[in-house]
């Protein structure tokens, strides 16, 4: 795929937007198991996905982009072996045990936790699980409004990296108290943009570039969602769904 990519034109930080501004060192789960079922790393982790818990079952783009931002996040900290966001998705709704998913991927912890967001109030609960003896390491629950989400994504990361005694860099500090979006409403566009990008459908990609340019009109110029419209347009050449080189010329731009 890469080199396809360098062929046509396309930079491959296209794919992943959210790569721009995370250093990213998530792995493959089919490139993880061994017959063994060994760990890979002492400090490895899968964060599975979060649950929405909250009323309105809609919000599930919330609770999963929580998911891909505490990933990016622990991703960030050199010491610590992270499963990849789409690896991670696989274990989205199935009834397997927590036993079974460490013996999958072959990580020793597992983060686990859920999101309730009602108006501007969220409640997010975390537990860190040992699973190779099945027991809780750490476990906390957040309550605020949606101006502390991007605190609170920083403090679940760095309570994890506390209770696995990783000493963090000063890089690694600047990288996880990073706010990549200031405007709530913006982040929130970008949110759902991201999700709508994962159906891999013409109607879903209409919807995140309309939220993508609602972004940029709200909050100005911006990266991360610069990165992520034009994984969008490449989408639409990409499946085949308008096949047109206008939409890579996009994607380039």
């Amino acid at each position: 795929m890469l080199y396809l990519l360098a062929a046509i034109g396309i930079p491959a930080v296209i794919i992943i937007p959210w790569f721009v501004y995370k250093k990213q060192k998530s792995i493959k789960r089919d490139h993880l198991f061994s017959e063994s079922k060994t760990f890979l790393k002492e400090k490895s982790i899968i964060v599975l996905p979060f649950k929405n818990i909250s009323p309105d079952p809609d919000q599930e783009y919330f609770s999963d982009g929580l998911t891909e931002e505490i990933i990016a996040d622990l991703s960030s900290v050199d010491d610590l072996l992270v499963i990849s966001r789409s690896s991670a998705m696989t274990f989205k709704g199935t009834d397997k045990t927590l036993r079974d998913v460490v013996n999958e991927v072959g990580v020793r912890y597992v983060l686990e936790g859920s999101v309730r967001k009602s108006g501007n109030n969220i409640r997010i609960v975390a537990q860190l699980i040992d699973g190779s003896s099945d027991t809780h390491i750490w476990a906390d629950k957040y309550n605020g409004i949606l101006e502390d989400i991007f605190a609170i994504q920083e403090r679940v990361s760095r309570s994890i990296a506390e209770a696995l005694r990783i000493k963090l860099s000063t890089e690694e500090k600047v990288i996880l108290s990073r706010q990549p979006i200031d405007s709530l409403e913006v982040y929130d566009y970008y949110l759902k943009a991201r999700q709508e990008i994962y159906r891999l459908s013409e109607e879903g990609l209409d919807r995140a570039i309309h939220y993508l340019e609602r972004g940029l009109q709200i909050g100005g110029e911006n990266t991360l969602l610069y990165s992520c419209l034009g994984n969008a347009y490449y989408q639409y050449w990409n499946l085949g769904i308008r096949i047109d080189d206008s939409y890579l010329s996009k994607a380039r731009d």
